[in-house]
């Protein structure tokens, strides 16, 4: 069984990390989209918050690290596509801010996408985590369920820019009370 003063520890810890990565990464999103291919104070607020959301996975991934020494090792496996998964997505932001290898940047994100979708999907149905983690593992899937819909809606003419923002701020709520209820439980 696991220790519950390490468990609040590791997944507040876990926790911080994926606020900072979400924040940040919203932030460099806006100010991206607001500064276009410019050179400007925008695009240089977008390139700081791009490094404030690989530095929140760096945090993410050491958090995993730890993670995986206190959990059961029946949750190994949704552990390690997780922390596989947080390294792809940093290696894809570094890649990301290269001009020309942007593209091996999105390629290596989805795939790190996948397999957190992978990850999560295991971890909700671990017999070990406690029930509010396991619920929290649940919102955090739905999260990146909701964020592919929101992708594809995107692609609606006209309405589908505002349906994508409203539907991704679903998603982050969802992800954000799912690590909460881990760190909680």
């Amino acid at each position: 069984m696991v220790n519950n003063a390490q468990w609040s520890v590791v997944t507040g810890k876990l926790y911080n990390a994926v606020l900072i990565q979400i924040v940040c990464s919203f932030l460099a999103i806006l100010f991206g989209a607001f500064g276009g291919v410019s050179f400007g104070v925008t695009a240089i607020l977008a390139l700081i918050a791009a490094i404030g959301a690989a530095v929140g996975y760096v945090l993410f991934f050491i958090g995993l690290g730890e993670w995986r020494q206190i959990v059961d090792p029946n949750d190994f496996k949704g552990v390690n596509r997780l922390r596989t998964a947080v390294l792809l997505n940093i290696i894809g932001i570094i890649l990301g801010c290269i001009p020309l290898l942007g593209w091996i940047g999105s390629i290596l994100s989805f795939i790190g996408f996948i397999l957190m979708l992978l990850g999560y999907g295991e971890l909700k149905k671990s017999a070990t985590f406690p029930e509010m983690a396991r619920v929290g593992a649940g919102k955090i899937h739905t999260s990146m369920i909701l964020n592919i819909v929101a992708v594809v809606l995107g692609l609606i003419p006209v309405a589908g820019g505002f349906i994508e923002l409203v539907v991704s701020i679903v998603a982050f709520y969802f992800m954000f009370t799912g690590w909460k209820a881990i760190a909680k439980s």
